[in-house]
């Protein structure tokens, strides 16, 4: 496993892992939403963790073909053109919930806040006065 670890249940390497996370490495190059860099469940993220290490597979698995199946038939979907013509696929679905901690959003909101006052600023200017484009930003 190059440039990772895997886990057990509880975050510790060791040959008794959980049956859901058997095969789920940490690399230390990415972020990882549910787990911190020692491999132990963020605490936003435990509940959900614990949650999940009580299901079987089996039942996670459902769920996610379900979700999926129900993309399908709400036409969420999108074609891949290739030399047999275009297939029709769903647009990629985790039925998990990605867990973010709320100074972590406060941060990102922030950041969002600003992004759209700036791009509303810019396009207001667009179809109005037009000082962007004849400043030549």
């Amino acid at each position: 496993m190059p440039g990772g670890r895997q886990l057990d249940g509880g975050g510790e390497q060791t040959s008794a892992r959980s049956p859901l996370f058997a095969n789920y490495e940490i690399r230390p190059e990415f972020h990882d939403e549910m787990f911190d860099g020692d491999g132990a469940p963020r605490a936003h993220c435990r509940k959900l963790y614990e949650t999940l290490n009580r299901m079987p597979a089996e039942d996670i698995a459902a769920m996610q073909e379900l979700a999926e199946r129900s993309f399908l038939h709400q036409g969420i979907t999108f074609a891949v053109y290739g030399e047999e013509g275009a297939q029709e696929r769903i647009i990629p679905i985790d039925f998990l919930p990605r867990l973010i901690a709320a100074a972590e959003w406060d941060f990102i909101e922030r950041g969002l806040k600003q992004r759209l006052k700036a791009l509303n600023l810019f396009l207001a200017d667009v179809y109005g006065p037009g000082r962007i484009l004849s400043d030549g930003v």
